[in-house]
């Protein structure tokens, strides 16, 4: 959905779009022509109708379809936004009966949820897979991070899918890290769960189930 530029540095929605291309997949409606920035001051300032019309962009992308299998990304606590993207995967599986189950697939490793499909990868798929991840530049140390944490995550594949609670309570790491940036005076103020994050993805899960007459 992002840009990747994390609000102060370029776009690198050309990098996905080289992925993407290679996979032979097609891009969708939303797909980094929104920046960063744009995204985090809606969140802040709470703006759940600009998320509300994105969702929309989403849903007409997909009408023309009969069989739609939504996946989204997990609720990791890795970053704001991929935690956003469960909810509007949430909205849209709702809009779509909620036909299949939501599938999810996780930035990090170790991240709660039951795993639907693991795809074990043959010697080429790891090194066509390596070789994006190394391609893919603005991402290189956050891969080498992952790669730290499980040195097996090149050679497999998982999907997962989790039954999150949007009503309850929740600390995730992305916070923390905001929060100490702000105490530290590196931001002025930083994106919360509870404030920011949790109403704008009840409202997303609203309309969705909405679209479908389920209160």
């Amino acid at each position: 959905m992002t840009d990747g530029s994390g609000g102060r540095q370029p776009s690198r929605t050309h990098y996905s779009k080289t992925v993407v291309d290679a996979a032979g997949a097609t891009q969708g409606a939303v797909f980094g022509d929104i920046p960063d920035g744009i995204w985090y001051d809606s969140l802040l300032a709470r703006d759940t109708g600009f998320f509300i019309e994105v969702l929309g962009r989403f849903h007409r992308d997909l009408e023309p379809f009969d069989d739609v299998q939504i996946i989204a990304d997990a609720v990791d606590g890795y970053n704001p936004m991929h935690d956003l993207a469960h909810a509007f995967g949430t909205a849209l599986n709702a809009m779509h009966g909620d036909e299949h189950p939501l599938l999810c697939s996780a930035a990090i490793p170790h991240v709660a949820g039951k795993v639907e499909l693991d795809l074990h990868l043959d010697a080429a798929a790891k090194a066509r897979k390596q070789a994006a991840v190394e391609n893919y530049l603005p991402l290189a140390e956050e891969a080498r991070r992952i790669l730290e944490q499980d040195p097996k995550s090149l050679e497999n594949e998982y999907l997962i899918s989790q039954n999150f609670d949007w009503n309850a309570s929740w600390t995730p790491a992305w916070e923390r890290i905001g929060r100490d940036r702000v105490a530290k005076g590196l931001y002025e103020t930083c994106i919360t769960y509870a404030e920011n994050v949790q109403p704008v993805a009840q409202a997303l899960i609203r309309e969705g189930r909405k679209s479908t007459g389920v209160a």
